[in-house]
């Protein structure tokens, strides 16, 4: 709502709002920033890069590649912040690294797509098939796995022993 007023004083007000504690507000902002169209906003999405937050990353991603001078200009640091990201990926937010590391240009990025076509979780891989196809031409779809394989193999020894086991859930 603040950005949709394009009140010279918004973007002052997110800069601030970038640097809050909770996720949800940093994210609020980041996706907001491109409809200011505000050069500064540079600094809060290599920030965002920084956070280890899979989705936060996406989205300054996904932003910086939307101009393709800074796209080429930061991929390293794009590539960097995806690699530290702790797997297992949602595929939501692979899908938006995905696409904006290809968005780029940089066949530097077609060994990380071609990567992310070896992870056994098929829908994960599906994700990195149409930035490969951008980049290379190529339809790599004879490559994605041909089912997900569970991460976790359980046994009823395992299972057994939750015998009792409780969980919270706050939202």
């Amino acid at each position: 709502a603040l950005v949709a007023t394009q009140d010279r004083r918004a973007f002052s007000v997110l800069r601030k709002l970038a640097a809050d504690s909770a996720l949800v507000v940093r994210l609020a902002v980041v996706e907001a920033l491109p409809q200011l169209n505000d050069p500064r906003a540079l600094n809060i999405y290599l920030t965002a890069l920084e956070s280890g937050d899979q989705v936060l990353t996406a989205i300054a991603m996904q932003n910086l590649a939307a101009d393709s001078l800074q796209g080429r200009q930061y991929l390293p640091k794009m590539i960097a912040a995806y690699r530290r990201l702790k797997p297992p990926l949602e595929v939501e937010a692979a899908q938006i690294i995905f696409q904006s590391l290809a968005r780029c240009g940089d066949s530097a990025v077609v060994p990380i797509l071609e990567e992310a076509l070896r992870v056994p979780d098929r829908a994960f891989a599906r994700a990195a098939l149409a930035p490969l196809k951008s980049l290379t031409g190529r339809d790599y779809s004879d490559q994605l796995p041909p089912a997900t394989v569970p991460q976790q193999q359980w046994f009823w020894g395992d299972i057994k022993d939750l015998s009792g086991a409780t969980a919270t859930i706050q939202t």
